[in-house]
């Protein structure tokens, strides 16, 4: 029994010894296995290195090439830039440039920034360096400021003070060498004295000048200041403008047409007789006797007479040596004629003289004119009492207007505020040689196609006569008389009542 148990031991540790084995065997075929895989991991990435190696040297050999050739690029850029200013240098320097105007030293602020801005034009068209601009600049003073520059050279060398070099240095001691400390309140004191005496433009030329040297005037001051210096006429017509702001007043007065009433040839005529009586007193002999006595010398004596002789002896007509009075030439001298020293110039309200019509009586009817709207032929009624103008409603589509909704309403006499139909803007509108845009009210009219109000009036410039029975266009472009009726087609005519649109 205990033979038995021995020999099943003895099994038991063969066995186990056996397992043991096939366990190790197992264990090392699998480390064998993995250190092949390893050895070919290794393999492969030292392919790869080796290809990497490769491709780093190809890269670098291709990097050395384009940057050698990049450097022979910009070589020859290098050249072609140095060439093209080269070039550039040598176009510019064969550019006329007109020189700057020379400074004398006068102390005034306009001329003063002047020289300063037209030198710095100068020295960027030229290209002038910076070292160089003091030194040009001395060449164009003149006068006082040569001497001043002049001088302080001198006292800067003798004080061992630098040098002025600088183009910003040099400006700033011309400005507080020449430049007016009070220029501002001179041109505000002489802007508060300023008066509208001649033309309105010469008026407004006067004005922005001075506006030059005052920097910090507000908008509605100048507006104030503009105004308050026009004349009364001048006022009064940029109030009916409704000018609201300074370079609209300026743009309105300098539009202006200055109306001045000149002496007709009459008036200087009757003067000319006038003055000539006063020489001669009254009473007195006539002085000149034309045969002296025989052996004595005629004293001298003096006409009153204006003569052509500048010795005041002979006779202006022949040349003679009687007087002209006695002149055998006399009776066919039909006038004199004298030349005005100054230039002939006409009156524009003299041109009203110019107007010929058949004269026909005063009419207190209305006034109809041939206008053209949207080039289509219309008989307009002009009416000075209708604040807008207007279209009849029937009218529209023949005129082919495009409306717009507005809420004004139309309020006749007598009758209670309606809505408008609408308004046609901008509506191309010819009268005469006049032509312009012009916005219609759409309202029911059944006496009338189109009424034009006092906006047409306004914006043609135009004045209504009904004593002449026209109109006369004042537009500066095409002033024209424009002829008018009374009756459309000999019908009589129709008292409008008064329309008075509100919003």
């Amino acid at each position: 029994m205990v033979a038995m148990t021995s020999a099943q031991a003895e099994l038991a540790e063969s066995s186990t010894t056996s397992q043991r084995m096939e366990a190790l065997e197992m264990l090392v075929t699998s480390l064998m296995n993995r250190v092949e895989s390893q050895e070919a991991a290794i393999g492969e990435w030292e392919t790869r290195f080796d290809e990497l190696a490769e491709d780093v040297r190809s890269v670098g050999a291709l990097t050395t090439e384009t940057a050698s050739t990049m450097a022979m690029e910009v070589k020859l850029l290098k050249r072609a830039v140095g060439g093209f200013s080269e070039v550039a240098v040598a176009v510019k320097s064969r550019t006329k440039v007109p020189e700057p105007k020379k400074f004398s030293g006068k102390r005034s602020a306009k001329e003063l920034e002047n020289f300063i801005w037209d030198m710095e034009q100068y020295f960027a068209t030229v290209g002038t360096e910076e070292s160089h601009k003091v030194i040009l600049t001395s060449i164009y003073l003149e006068g006082d400021a040569k001497l001043w520059w002049r001088t302080r050279v001198d006292d800067d060398a003798a004080a061992g003070t630098p040098k002025i070099v600088d183009w910003e240095v040099l400006k700033r001691e011309l400005k507080d060498q020449f430049f007016p400390t009070n220029a501002a309140w001179q041109a505000r004191e002489a802007l508060r004295k300023l008066k509208q005496t001649g033309s309105v433009q010469d008026y407004v030329k006067e004005f922005s000048s001075l506006l030059l040297d005052i920097k910090n005037m507000s908008e509605e001051d100048k507006l104030f200041k503009f105004t308050t210096g026009l004349q009364t006429w001048a006022q009064a017509e940029l109030r009916r403008q409704g000018v609201k702001d300074f370079p609209g007043a300026i743009a309105a007065a300098d539009s202006l047409v200055d109306f001045k009433t000149s002496s007709s040839p009459s008036e200087g005529k009757g003067k000319e007789k006038k003055q000539f009586k006063t020489h001669q007193k009254k009473g007195e002999k006539k002085p000149f006797s034309p045969k002296p006595a025989a052996g004595s010398k005629p004293a001298p004596k003096s006409d009153p007479r204006p003569s052509s002789s500048s010795s005041g002896k002979g006779c202006f007509i022949c040349n003679g040596p009687h007087r002209a009075r006695d002149c055998p030439k006399k009776e066919k001298l039909s006038a004199l004629i004298a030349e005005d020293e100054g230039q002939p110039r006409m009156n524009p309200l003299q041109l009203l003289n110019a107007i010929q019509q058949a004269k026909t009586s005063p009419s207190e009817g209305i006034m109809y004119v041939d206008a053209e709207v949207n080039k289509k032929l219309v008989l307009a009624m002009v009416d000075s009492g209708a604040t807008h103008s207007f279209v009849a409603d029937h009218m529209v589509g023949k005129l082919g207007l495009d409306l717009v909704e507005n809420s004004s309403r139309m309020k006749a006499v007598n009758s209670e505020a309606k809505r408008i139909q609408g308004m046609a803007t901008d509506v191309n509108l010819k009268v005469g040689s006049w032509e312009g845009k012009i916005n219609l009210m759409v309202v029911p009219l059944d006496d009338f196609d189109v009424i034009l109000g006092n906006d047409f009036l306004h914006i043609g410039s135009i004045a209504l006569m009904p004593f002449l029975r026209g109109l006369f266009m004042m537009n500066k472009s095409h002033p024209c008389f424009v002829p008018a009726s009374n009756t459309i087609a000999g019908k009589e005519s129709t008292k409008l009542s008064h329309l008075s649109p509100f919003g």
